[in-house]
């Protein structure tokens, strides 16, 4: 029988599942790193800042891929409407400055279907953006737009 380890997010750990399962509430109920560490830390082990620090990463990322990943086919309809816009993802140097080294995601949000998308973009011209508008909006659906 196979484990449940094996070929899974707990491979590769050297943390108990129930260490890692013990991170993973604490992730998911917003628990700070330091609520993360003492509320993990109860028995055996001790775990790290740098730990948590590592999962919750982790975590964040596979989410975002999974948002990412997912296309659920068009959104919007006749009689609905889209709101499209365009957002970069990063952060500053030593919080400094205007530029943001980071990555440029184009979404829509259609609020009556309560349905989304999200694309990450290397540019942001027409020849970019309308082949995704047309590949994740429904024709005659309204779209409103800043740009």
């Amino acid at each position: 029988m196979a484990s449940v380890c094996q070929n899974s997010w707990f491979s590769g750990s050297r943390l108990s599942i129930e260490k890692v399962l013990a991170l993973t509430y604490a992730w998911a109920h917003k628990f700070t790193t330091t609520q993360a560490v003492h509320e993990t830390s109860l028995d055996d082990e001790s775990t790290s800042t740098e730990t948590v620090v590592d999962w919750y990463n982790y975590w964040r990322e596979v989410c975002a891929e999974k948002i990412m990943n997912h296309h659920a086919g068009q959104i919007g309809r006749p009689g609905t409407t889209v709101e499209i816009d365009e957002s970069k993802f990063g952060k500053m140097k030593y919080n400094r400055g205007r530029y943001i080294k980071g990555q440029w995601v184009f979404g829509g949000i259609c609020g009556q279907m309560k349905a989304c998308f999200l694309v990450s973009v290397g540019q942001r011209d027409k020849d970019t953006l309308l082949p995704i508008i047309r590949a994740h909006i429904l024709p005659g659906t309204r779209v409103m737009s800043d740009i």
